[in-house]
C-alpha cells in the first residue's frame, strides 16, 4: 500500500503535466478530480479486512477484575 502511494506521489505530477500539455491545465486537473471520485466511489465496494491471525477470545460476563489502586503493601 505504501509503495503504491509513493508511486502516485512520484508519478502523479509528470502525468498531470503531460495531460496539461495535451488538453490544458483545467482539463488535466478535471481528470485528477474524476480519478479521485472514482477511487472514493470504489472504496464503498471493498470489504473490510478481517484479522485472521489472532483468534477471537470468548467473552465472559463473570470476569474478575483486579486493580492495584491503593495496594501499596
Amino acid at each position: 500500500m505504501a509503495t503504491s502511494g509513493y508511486f502516485g506521489y512520484l508519478a502523479g505530477p509528470p502525468l498531470i503535466g503531460f495531460a496539461a500539455e495535451a488538453a490544458g491545465l483545467p482539463a488535466a486537473l478535471a481528470i485528477v478530480c474524476a480519478a479521485c471520485r472514482l477511487v472514493a466511489a470504489g472504496a464503498a465496494f471493498i470489504p473490510p479486512v478481517r484479522d485472521t491471525l489472532t483468534p477471537e477470545l470468548p467473552v465472559t460476563t463473570d470476569a474478575i477484575t483486579h486493580t492495584t489502586e491503593g495496594s501499596h503493601a
